[in-house]
C-alpha cells in the first residue's frame, strides 16, 4: 500500500471505517496504561475489534481512541479500524475535559511536529452524530497489505 492508501472501508452511523496501519498512526495524548491493558485482554477474549478510533485524515495524528491504540499495539495487531475523518469537517468538534485548559486544532496538529503529548484526557472530540460499533475479527487486522486486497 502507498502511503496514502489504506485497508478495505466499512461504515458506521454513516462513517466510512478504513484499516489503516497502526505504525503510521501518531498518538497526541498520554492514556492510562491499566485501561489500555483491560481493553487488550477483552478484545482478546472476544476475538472482534467493535469501536473504531477516530483519526484525522491527512495528518494521521490519533483524535480518539488513544486506549483503544495502545491495545491494538499489545495485540500485536498490524491494522487498526479507524475513522478517518478531515479536522475541518462540520461533524467533528474539539472541546477540552480540563476547565482550566483551552486547546485548539493547531495545537493537536502541532504535536505531530513537536511530539509533545497531552496530559491524559485533555482533548476530547466529539462526532455528530456519534460514532457506531464495527464487527472486525482480529484475524483481519493481522493480515499483511497484500493480503487485505479485496477483503470487505
Amino acid at each position: 500500500m502507498d502511503k496514502n492508501s489504506f485497508g478495505p472501508a466499512f461504515t458506521t452511523s454513516g462513517y466510512p471505517i478504513q484499516l489503516v496501519e497502526l505504525n503510521r498512526l501518531i498518538r497526541t495524548e498520554l492514556h492510562d496504561q491499566h485501561v489500555a491493558n483491560v481493553l487488550a485482554d477483552k478484545i482478546r477474549q472476544d476475538m472482534i475489534w467493535t469501536h473504531p478510533i477516530v483519526v484525522e485524515r491527512n495528518a494521521l495524528i490519533i483524535l480518539d481512541g488513544h486506549h483503544r491504540y495502545d491495545a491494538a499495539r499489545k495485540l500485536g495487531l498490524g491494522y487498526i479500524p479507524c475513522i478517518t475523518i478531515d479536522y475541518e469537517d462540520s461533524r467533528l468538534r474539539l472541546e477540552c475535559w480540563r476547565s482550566d485548559e483551552q486547546v485548539s486544532k493547531v495545537d493537536v496538529l502541532r504535536v505531530k511536529h513537536t511530539g509533545k503529548l497531552f496530559p491524559y484526557k485533555t482533548t476530547k472530540h466529539i462526532l455528530s452524530p456519534a460514532i457506531g460499533q464495527c464487527a472486525v475479527p482480529l484475524a483481519q487486522l493481522t493480515l499483511s497489505a497484500t493480503q487485505l486486497v479485496g477483503c470487505v
